[in-house]
């Protein structure tokens, strides 16, 4: 409670401070304007001019050194035109001129003030409704974590089924198989052959189950890590496209966090898989490594380019990458490589 007061107190001063060059100046040229008037004569009013002074203090200063000033003002545009050389045919005269003018001065002060009332409150308004517009953006960025947070238990619990169950059971059938294979063989029966094939489709069912649980569950789940677990994306692409994929990772660049690398790593997956099916290039190469201000993260290839398929530029894979980028406040560019396919370029500050 103290250092507030503190704070406000500091605050307070600091405000004041900054007025000080005001008053000088609201000083300054109201002498300026009375010595003006002073050379002109009395026969050339420069009245007019005193708006200027009145306005800035009234804007930057207060309604009680504006009120002041325009009395300051009045006064010595009257003791000017009297210097001057100024006649009047009674002494009424300079009192009822002092007050029209003192009332025009001001009236304008009042005006100045109104309009920065005005503008204060528009200003209260915006910064009102900026705070509300952070607040809910900063809710709903919390929420869609939750959301991926509760996705990636869903895809981990899924992952640990299809390892667990599916795969476990798969095998259990390719045994079983490869027992009546082996009797048919035995019994030199033609039926050893298609039995042969089952046992091989099951075997291919189950590398399919693994990959998929692998791809499912996470990495610390996994044990790899997120470089190891890019360059087994890079293998298993290579093995599963026919296509060349290299990968080079920096383990140092790796974030200390869970939650990052996952995020990562997902969306290398999804920009691998796209370049994969829709490039039509012979090499696919994934890179991550420190960049300045930050970490790096690029998927790249050889291919068509990002230009040739619009519809694949704006698709849903793109829109995900986004969105998880978007999530570990990443930001993830998809451009022209340097070889003359696509670059998806994902960078997260340090």
């Amino acid at each position: 409670m103290r250092s507030r007061y503190f704070t406000e107190d500091a605050m307070t001063r600091v405000a004041r401070f900054h007025k000080v060059p005001v008053v000088l100046l609201c000083l300054l040229l109201v002498g300026i304007v009375g010595f003006a008037d002073y050379v002109v004569g009395y026969e050339r009013s420069m009245l007019v001019f005193y708006l200027l002074p009145a306005g800035l203090a009234a804007w930057f200063v207060g309604p009680i050194f504006a009120t002041t000033l325009c009395v300051a003002s009045v006064i010595v545009w009257i003791l000017g035109d009297i210097a001057a050389g100024a006649r009047y045919t009674s002494p009424v005269v300079p009192f009822w001129n002092s007050a029209v003018a003192l009332t025009s001065l001001l009236l304008v002060v009042w005006l100045v003030l109104r309009l920065r009332s005005v503008v204060q409150d528009l200003n209260e308004r915006v910064r009102q409704r900026t705070a509300a517009l952070e607040n809910e953006i900063a809710i709903r960025r919390k929420l869609e974590q939750e959301i991926a947070e509760v996705t990636e238990r869903e895809r981990q619990l899924l992952g640990r089924e299809l390892h667990d169950s599916l795969c476990q059971h798969l095998t259990a059938t390719s045994l079983a198989a490869q027992v009546l294979t082996g009797e048919l063989q035995s019994a030199s029966l033609p039926q050893a052959t298609a039995a042969a094939k089952v046992t091989e489709l099951v075997e291919t069912g189950i590398d399919l189950s693994r990959n998929l649980a692998r791809g499912l569950i996470s990495l610390e789940m996994a044990g790899e890590g997120l470089c190891g677990a890019l360059r087994e994306l890079a293998e298993q692409t290579a093995s599963r496209f026919n296509i060349a994929c290299h990968c080079s990772c920096d383990e140092s660049a790796v974030p200390a966090d869970s939650v990052k690398p996952m995020q990562l790593y997902r969306i290398a997956q999804e920009a691998t898989l796209n370049a994969a099916r829709h490039s039509r290039g012979t090499t696919i190469e994934i890179r991550f490594r420190h960049r300045p201000g930050g970490v790096e993260l690029t998927v790249g290839d050889d291919g068509i380019g990002c230009a040739a398929d619009s519809a694949q530029a704006s698709g849903l894979g793109l829109q995900i990458m986004k969105h998880r980028a978007a999530l570990i406040g990443a930001t993830l560019e998809v451009r022209h490589g340097g070889n003359g396919g696509t670059l998806v370029c994902c960078l997260l500050a340090s």
